[in-house]
């Protein structure tokens, strides 16, 4: 395959060896036991002076190859060079974004180039990333795109990172009670969990038993978790997300607006809620106070009126 001229960029906060050497080692892996030795390595010329520009204009952000192609000599077929195309954004340990080198524009006679995030995915309407050919307006667009989330966007992402972890608990609990209760009517099953342990001693073998025993619980947990989802996920229902940054919370009031508090602004009973979600499991749903999703976001059960 035909690569353009590999170039150095040894700027401090490029990183590209870490990265070729953890694919040649995976390419050596699957060469079906032969020798490979790794030739030149560098990043494609089209796309260096944009990564070198916005790795000037950004010191504090971290540019990491995500993505390159190896290319074997054809005057020596077992040495290997490799291209870098691709990279990741990174300010810190949050992912800002990836820039990529595109394909050859025969209108613009240029490669084009791929800015692309969460931003990005918003404005537009059909696709997930900018695309240009023209370099200025490359750096422009990531100037313009990149950059740590806001309050808003930190309390979306946890939102969404809330409700699928709490949906897939969901799917989970109700699967298992599907299948170690398959068959069965809500009649049926109310009569034997209210004699539940009768029950257990009915079976004789100890395998099955033992296996059933946890079922009310399970059974318990999974009603839990769907009421939570319902209400957590539609407006002004009975729960909502919190969201932990550092020594603040990002939460709705009643009317939906996002607000942020400090850990002494909260309310007393919210206050009691999140200090028993954040002594349970990432996962685990505690009755009338609400989901641990993980360390920073909660979803909690308001208060009866």
């Amino acid at each position: 395959m035909a690569r353009g001229k590999l170039l150095p960029l040894a700027l401090p906060n490029v990183e590209v060896d870490a990265y070729v050497q953890a694919r040649f080692k995976e390419f050596l892996v699957n060469s079906n036991k032969r020798t490979f030795t790794l030739g030149d390595f560098g990043i494609n010329e089209h796309i260096q002076p944009l990564i070198e520009k916005l790795a000037l204009k950004r010191p504090e952000w971290r540019f990491t190859a995500s993505y390159g192609n190896f290319h074997s000599r054809d005057d020596a077929d077992l040495i290997i060079d490799f291209e870098v195309k691709d990279f990741q954004v990174f300010d810190k340990r949050e992912v800002l974004g990836v820039v990529e080198l595109g394909s050859y524009s025969y209108k613009t006679k240029m490669h084009n180039f791929y800015i692309g995030n969460h931003r990005t995915s918003a404005a537009l309407e059909r696709a997930n990333s900018y695309k240009t050919s023209n370099m200025d307006k490359a750096v422009k667009l990531v100037l313009k795109h990149f950059g740590v989330r806001d309050d808003r966007e930190l309390y979306d992402q946890a939102y969404m990172n809330g409700v699928e972890k709490l949906s897939a608990q969901t799917r989970e609990k109700s699967n298992i009670v599907r299948k170690l209760w398959s068959g069965s009517d809500d009649k049926a099953f109310a009569y034997i969990l209210a004699r539940w342990d009768e029950f257990l001693m009915s079976i004789a073998d100890v395998r099955e038993r033992e296996s059933l025993r946890r079922l009310p619980e399970i059974q318990e947990e999974a009603l839990l978790l769907d009421t939570l989802y319902k209400t957590g996920t539609s407006p002004g229902g009975g729960a909502y997300t919190i969201c932990q940054q550092g020594d603040y919370y990002l939460m709705t009031n009643n009317g939906g607006v996002l607000e942020k508090k400090s850990g002494d602004e909260l309310p007393n009973n919210v206050r009691h809620k999140l200090g028993v979600l954040k002594l349970v499991k990432d996962g685990q749903a505690v009755s009338d106070i609400g989901f641990r999703a993980n360390e920073t976001t909660f979803m909690v059960f308001r208060d009866k009126e």
